[in-house]
């Protein structure tokens, strides 16, 4: 899914010091055009075919798409980073990665880059969060958030601690009930300074 029909510009599409992560690591703007071109050569016959979209979401410089592609896949996600019409870094997830992506990293291993310092920050802010949102105490979680922070959804955006606050209280407090005991985390990915999960209830 998602994957050009032509190759001629994909540079052109990413900034110059953009970057794809990945569940096996990141791929530098330099190795972009040679992933998607063994992208292409390797799907699977019937993959382009099974695919469906399950959702889509657009917000400021954010574009963010879940889909299906079954059997080869139950569940992936796409989300860009986009200024100036150029794409700053892209995050290609799937719920449970096919031999056809992995084999493309048992190529390149030297795309593969180990957790920083950065990524480690990142991934202990996360664990924090994860740890204030099973309180289910609004103002605990709103502690995570700087002041300016924003909390994006598909029904607009939520600004500032004290609205995030407000927020986070009124959702727990209307949480169907048995709602949290049946969360559990499809996949999560944490690259610099950004963390992506992806979870069901």
């Amino acid at each position: 899914a998602f994957f050009p029909k032509k190759l001629d510009k994909i540079d052109s599409l990413y900034a110059s010091n953009a970057f794809i992560a990945t569940a096996f690591g990141a791929i530098p703007r330099s190795e972009i055009k040679d992933f998607f071109a063994y992208m292409m050569d390797n799907v699977p016959n019937g993959y382009a075919d099974s695919t469906q979209i399950i959702s889509q979401h657009y917000n400021n410089e954010t574009a963010h798409f879940t889909y299906t592609a079954n059997p080869f896949i139950k569940l992936g996600t796409n989300s860009w980073l986009i200024k100036n019409k150029t794409i700053q870094s892209q995050t290609f997830t799937t719920s449970d990665e096919p031999e056809f992506i992995k084999n493309y990293f048992s190529r390149h291993q030297k795309n593969i880059k180990k957790m920083d310092n950065t990524t480690q920050n990142t991934q202990a802010v996360i664990q924090k969060h994860l740890a204030a949102f099973s309180t289910q105490d609004g103002n605990i979680v709103a502690e995570n958030f700087s002041d300016d922070a924003f909390l994006s959804t598909p029904l607009g955006k939520v600004k500032g601690k004290k609205e995030l606050t407000r927020f986070w209280n009124f959702t727990f407090k209307n949480l169907p009930e048995g709602y949290m005991d049946t969360v559990q985390s499809v996949y999560s990915h944490i690259e610099n300074e950004t963390g992506y999960l992806v979870y069901t209830a």
